[in-house]
């Protein structure tokens, strides 16, 4: 399910976060959906710089090619403003962004489904199995408006790169401000 992206996210497939950031992965604010998860953050692009520099000296690539094309490699910096879509400038066979939020494509559910509402989930909180069967429909309207965008989509041409990303962004959808509200609901009930 989705995993909530605050200021700036390390993002990684749940092997590595185990792996190579054990300690961050088993702190509570690590969000984790089973697939996917959030080992660390930063509240600047200072201290990012800093957790990037880490993740290569650990060995992990950023980026990898295939077919000669870039595509993301072992981890993904997702920010809270969404400006680094991942529609927006690479592929990726593990992980989606849009609209504030991370998931893996081909696991949109997650691994660890909740038994019970209501419950805090990936740094969301559901109030009913209700929300939690429309964040699933949010993220599959999502998934599709991602694949029809990455069906059509082209080089981004350097000149016009301003005007290309504004005007490749993918078709609004009934849900695009479903996890923005879901995220304030949350700081509701974290302070409660």
């Amino acid at each position: 399910m989705a995993i909530k992206i605050e200021f700036y996210q390390l993002i990684t497939p749940v092997h590595i976060a185990k792996k190579y950031f054990p300690k961050q992965y088993e702190n509570e604010s690590c969000c984790n959906d089973g697939v996917i998860c959030t080992p660390m953050g930063a509240m600047n692009s200072f201290d990012i710089s800093y957790i990037i520099r880490e993740c290569e000296k650990l060995g992990l690539r950023r980026f990898k090619e295939e077919n000669r094309e870039r595509i993301i490699g072992d981890y993904y910096i997702g920010t809270q403003s969404g400006l680094d879509d991942t529609f927006q400038y690479r592929k990726s066979d593990w992980i989606r962004v849009h609209n504030g939020v991370a998931w893996n494509p081909y696991f949109p559910y997650g691994k660890n489904i909740p038994e019970e509402f209501p419950c805090f989930y990936g740094g969301f909180y559901y109030e009913s199995k209700q929300v939690w069967e429309e964040s699933k429909t949010a993220l599959l309207c999502f998934n599709d408006i991602l694949d029809k965008y990455n069906l059509k989509r082209q080089p981004i041409k350097e000149e016009n790169l301003l005007s290309e990303i504004i005007s490749s962004i993918p078709e609004k959808t009934l849900y695009d401000n479903f996890f923005y509200e879901l995220s304030q609901r949350t700081l509701e009930q974290e302070f409660i």
